[in-house]
């Protein structure tokens, strides 16, 4: 499971707690170890380096204390058990029988880490999270490189950089929570803003304030919209402005071509270069203006399916040039121009509720390439998501697995998928889920 949930486990933030000093939190690049032998303080601001936009870069009140004292665990009976988060304090064979942990530190530890023997000196420091999970681009200081895992049913191994180790172990753990106890009110792993919120936990749990803060939080939510939407609209005016200006610029020939019949003399052409141009630089300014990120993902893989590519032009050589016919370049740009114009009009969100047959399965969102955005229950639950392509699996013990793609250009705002599962050893194949228009009333 792409979700690096460990034993039910809790907020990932947690490896960044034995830390004394916040520029450890901040930048690990001090030492690894804690300067007072694991000392944790009871709260911390996490995500004040975040390399994302706002709301994700807003710094996370932890709180430590809570977490590692009172009943926080997924089922709530008990509180969470240090090497739930600090998976390395414990020795190799021990972290082995929670997959896919195999790596302790030191190497050679015997004691596992407690609330009881933390302070012990017998027991080796806690390293931060970043000692190992650095972010993207760095090196962490005890490992040679990022650790990744091939999760199953994967070709391609994922990078467990800083980023996705913490949101995984603390989505995991939240999203376990909920499903455990429906009336949890606490955020899950959609719910970005409700945890990067700034401020403190002080004066009690910061799960409680979220009722009083929600109209900032449908503020936060609104201007998110409206910046993601201002990034649109500007991305498809620069594009639209490219393909003006070299389509201004491509010169008509009236030159043979060999590939026509004989009674058909001369044909009107362009050079094929400056259509290719055309193309492949328009593409790249439309790509340039959609920002990275989970938001326009789906619709940045609708460009790369759609926006059309030198290799579609039906080209000819004559006297040492190639050309391509006016009237089948034409339909070429009029391609990229309708893909630029579907960009602008479809950066509203589709809410998608799934639902399965037998319920309880795992609705695993990818993106068109097939990374990991997001695992979603089936029990009538929901997901928002920019329109653009993506592909999903949906799974569960004892039925076959299998993936499908999923677009959601000129879609209904609200969707509803049924999934019909099929169990392993039947003769059929999984069906795509069927989708159906939830009504506005």
């Amino acid at each position: 499971m792409k979700l690096f949930i460990v034993s039910a486990t809790i907020l990932c933030y947690l490896c960044l707690t034995f830390v004394s000093n916040s520029s450890v939190l901040k930048s690990g690049l001090a030492s690894p170890t804690v300067q007072e032998h694991n000392v944790a303080k009871d709260e911390y601001k996490l995500s004040t380096d975040a390399k994302k936009d706002a709301p994700k870069a807003t710094a996370v009140p932890f709180s430590h204390v809570n977490h590692s004292t009172k009943k926080y665990s997924a089922d709530g009976t008990k509180p969470i058990a240090c090497v739930e988060c600090h998976h390395t304090d414990q020795p190799a064979a021990e972290a082995a029988k929670t997959p896919p942990y195999k790596t302790a530190y030191p190497a050679d530890r015997t004691v596992t880490l407690t609330a009881a023997n933390a302070a012990n000196p017998q027991t080796p420091d806690v390293v931060t999270c970043r000692s190992c999970h650095a972010q993207a681009g760095v090196k962490p200081m005890l490992l040679d490189a990022i650790p990744t895992v091939t999760y199953e049913g994967d070709t391609d191994a994922t990078v467990l950089d800083n980023e996705i180790a913490y949101h995984n172990n603390c989505n995991g753990c939240h999203d376990k929570a909920v499903e455990l106890r429906k009336d949890l009110k606490i955020p899950t792993g959609r719910e970005c803003i409700k945890c990067h919120i700034g401020g403190s936990t002080s004066g009690g749990n910061s799960f409680q304030r979220f009722g009083t803060s929600q109209q900032r939080v449908e503020e936060i939510e609104a201007e998110r919209r409206a910046r993601i939407s201002r990034q649109v609209d500007q991305a498809a005016k620069a594009a639209r402005q490219e393909l003006a200006r070299h389509v201004k610029e491509l010169t008509v020939t009236s030159v043979p071509n060999p590939d026509r019949a004989r009674a058909v003399q001369n044909v009107e052409a362009y050079e094929a270069q400056a259509v290719s141009n055309a193309l492949s630089n328009t593409k790249a300014i439309l790509l340039q203006g959609l920002p990275r990120g989970r938001q326009l993902e789906g619709l940045r893989a609708y460009v790369e399916r759609t926006f059309p590519i030198s290799l579609q032009l039906s080209v000819f050589r004559n006297d040492q040039n190639t050309f391509v016919e006016r009237n089948a370049a034409n339909e070429v740009l009029a391609k990229a121009e309708e893909t630029i114009e579907t960009v602008d009009i479809s950066d509203a969100e589709v809410e998608i509720t799934i639902t399965s047959l037998p319920d309880d399965a795992t609705f695993k969102l990818l993106s068109f390439d097939g990374k990991a955005i997001q695992d979603v229950c089936t029990n009538d639950c929901s997901v928002r998501l920019y329109r653009g392509d993506y592909k999903y699996e949906i799974a569960r013990v004892g039925y076959k697995k299998k993936r499908f793609d999923l677009f959601l250009l000129n879609r209904a705002p609200r969707l509803k998928l049924g999934c019909r599962m099929v169990k392993v050893g039947e003769d059929s194949e999984p069906s795509p889920c069927r989708e159906s228009v939830v009504s506005e009333h």
